[in-house]
């Protein structure tokens, strides 16, 4: 098992650092591309061990639009944030909320703390919530804003 975990990493590291023209799955998509946009090789790494990078291979071939610097973005300013973006959700309105509009480049009608209201009071009060690290709270905000009406907005979740 060792072994294929480190096979996987050292193959991981010399996809991730050769050059591309398109998107590198293991680079440029997955969790590892969320925290670490800037540097290849260690969203290359994290993507190998968060799940032997089958989520960022899934991301890229199935909704290759999340791989893109906006998305990863406002992934990033998701997890970085979530605690401030859960007080503005639930006040509607906030500064975390109003950038997250700014970053999602949203016009000047759409109220993200409504968008998202409803979806994350349902998951605040869930027991699922009360064990929820950090991670998996963002994850809940980045997927119930995905499946909300942000159509005003230029970046697409």
């Amino acid at each position: 098992m060792h072994r294929t975990i480190l096979f996987a990493v050292i193959l991981l590291v010399g996809l991730g650092s050769m050059p591309a023209k398109a998107v590198n799955p293991y680079r440029d998509c997955g969790i590892g591309a969320a925290l670490f946009p800037t540097n290849g090789t260690a969203a290359a790494i994290s993507n190998a061990i968060w799940d032997l990078g089958s989520t960022a291979i899934t991301s890229a071939t199935l909704s290759p639009e999340t791989c893109s610097s906006e998305t990863v973005d406002t992934a990033k300013f998701i997890l970085e944030t979530i605690d401030n973006l859960e007080s503005d959700v639930a006040r509607g309105e906030g500064e975390h909320v109003e950038a997250l509009a700014s970053l999602m480049q949203c016009d000047g009608t759409t109220n993200l703390a409504d968008v998202t209201s409803s979806g994350y009071a349902s998951f605040v009060s869930s027991e699922e919530y009360q064990s929820a690290s950090k991670m998996n709270k963002a994850l809940a905000f980045y997927g119930i804003l995905k499946a909300s009406d942000t159509r005003y907005c230029k970046t697409v979740l």
